[in-house]
């Protein structure tokens, strides 16, 4: 069953080059569709645990039973074979069900302007968090010289090891619930590194540029009594 949606603007620059355009939007779906993996791996490893007791696996022996397996059958067995580490753009999305694929829902080329996107509310609700936390950070702030952009990202890379900026996301409880089943830090760096930092970093990159800069949830879209 899809997921709720949402719509989510990201505000910044308009009148980009077409191919600036295009990367930024496809920076955007990647980390939608990394987060949707994540969601998953998370699901997973809480059906896992809902069936344990139906399975003499060791306590010590269950979050990497479950890393392991479960990541598999989250993504599937596509095309027939063996799903890489990280995985790849295409297979990230293979993974989003048709009803909850990250949608264009228009743009406004005003300045600044905004894109609108429609998708999953809780996965949106991750970008929105992550795009205005690191907004709020940086505003009125005058790098003046490169030892104090180098001590900004310092106190970025702390806050992402310690999610500061998830605390009012859903997916902020669920990684606390991982840790709680027997997950070490050690255990979900790579999902954390592959599908949470590193493709919203990638987003952070257009924010310092100046090409976006802050993002926000609007209204969802009007169902019709059939839908």
């Amino acid at each position: 069953m899809p997921a709720e949606k949402t719509i989510l603007r990201v505000y910044g620059e308009s009148g980009m080059p077409l191919s600036e355009t295009r990367l930024l939007l496809e920076a955007l779906e990647h980390a939608y569709n990394s987060l949707y993996a994540l969601e998953s791996v998370l699901d997973t490893l809480d059906r896992l645990e809902e069936l344990r007791h139906y399975w003499p696996i060791p306590s010590r022996l269950f979050v990497p039973f479950a890393f392991g397996i479960p990541f598999g059958l989250a993504l599937g067995p596509i095309r027939g074979r063996q799903v890489s580490w990280p995985p790849s753009v295409g297979e990230l999305a293979s993974m989003v069900t048709p009803g909850d694929r990250l949608l264009f829902g228009g743009a406004r080329f005003d300045s600044p302007g905004w894109w609108q996107l429609v998708g999953a509310a809780h996965i949106l609700d991750v970008i929105r968090c992550y795009l205005n936390d690191r907004h709020e950070r940086r505003k009125d702030k005058d790098f003046r010289n490169a030892a104090e952009r180098r001590k900004f990202e310092q106190e970025e890379r702390a806050r992402e090891i310690q999610l500061a900026y998830l605390e009012d996301c859903v997916i902020f409880e669920r990684i606390k619930r991982a840790k709680e089943l027997g997950a070490t830090d050690r255990e979900l760096a790579p999902l954390l590194n592959d599908l949470l930092h590193w493709p919203v970093r990638v987003l952070g990159s257009y924010q310092d540029r100046g090409i976006i800069e802050r993002a926000e949830i609007d209204k969802p879209p009007v169902q019709d009594e059939d839908g």
